[in-house]
């Protein structure tokens, strides 16, 4: 499959607002843990790290991972603060195998490995360090800038590969159907995160697997419908620019062309998938307006 311009992310994402603002947290050679800024996830019109950080050292880990956090940033640390603040790390991957674990394994395995490293996320943009105190877990995340950048790559090609791909093989499967529908990028959604306090720019990240959140469904009652039980299904691709006090891509409108019914939910989220494989762009990107879309507007302005 390949092609859509190869992936890499949807043409609606704003590359420069997924860039998280990241400050290293490094071993001077006195000792003492210093603080850098990582110029590049810098947002110009954010006050420069150096006012913030400038000559402040700490000679405890988690209080300069904290006044890092309090200040509005991500940390990021390498292997070697980590492994000189929580000794030697047992590396852990979260993988399937972990899945088949009862909670009684899971819990001696954390009690046997105090401290350890999840490189679980095949991202490679975060890694965590956990330990156990006073029998509850303290995370440390170590952050890249482009975290959330590489994660939406990721998810896009999952899309292509995975959903887009089972789907086309078998459009009249409902759980094929269904992850279509919910991991389609028409209907990935913006959360934004106000960090005026810190007088930085908004963190921004998108729900990329909750597209059947946004779609509504019904039976419909039968003294409307000639069967004695239905079905019907309706939404549409996000809103693409900002409506009132509604920012873009936070809620998502009601097409008429996408409207389904079945005998079943299953059925009407079957028939609901087949119209957005039909009528709307794979990649998010709104669809053109059609001669019948204004006809069907015109019967509405004339009722």
């Amino acid at each position: 499959m390949k092609p859509l311009d190869y992936y890499k992310v949807p043409p609606f994402i704003d590359r420069a607002a997924l860039t998280k603002e990241v400050i290293d947290i490094k071993l001077s050679v006195e000792g003492k843990f210093q603080l850098v800024a990582v110029e590049q996830s810098i947002d110009k019109n954010t006050i420069l790290p150096d006012e913030i950080i400038k000559n402040i050292t700490f000679d405890d880990f988690e209080e300069a991972y904290e006044y890092i956090r309090k200040q509005g940033f991500s940390a990021r640390f390498d292997d070697s603060v980590g492994e000189l603040v929580f000794g030697p790390v047992i590396e852990k991957r979260y993988d399937s195998s972990d899945e088949k674990l009862s909670s009684e394994e899971l819990q001696a395995r954390f009690e046997s490995e105090p401290v350890f490293q999840n490189r679980g996320n095949s991202l490679g943009g975060i890694m965590q360090y956990t330990k156990r105190v006073e029998g509850a877990y303290q995370c440390f995340d170590t952050t890249e800038p482009d975290y959330w950048l590489t994660s939406i790559e990721d998810d896009y090609r999952d899309f292509i590969e995975c959903h887009l791909a089972e789907y086309d093989k078998n459009p009249d499967d409902f759980m094929t159907a269904y992850e279509f529908l919910n991991n389609h990028p028409t209907f990935w959604t913006r959360l934004i995160k106000d960090r005026s306090k810190y007088n930085r720019k908004d963190y921004i990240s998108w729900h990329t697997h909750e597209g059947i959140s946004t779609l509504y469904a019904s039976p419909i009652p039968k003294e409307i419908t000639s069967k004695e039980y239905d079905w019907c299904m309706e939404g549409g691709a996000h809103v693409e620019r900002d409506d009132h006090e509604i920012p873009a891509y936070t809620t998502c409108y009601h097409d008429w062309k996408l409207d389904s019914w079945g005998a079943s939910y299953e059925e009407a989220c079957i028939n609901f998938a087949k119209n957005v494989r039909k009528h709307l762009p794979l990649d998010g990107s709104p669809r053109e307006s059609t001669k019948e879309d204004k006809e069907f507007f015109n019967r509405l302005l004339n009722k």
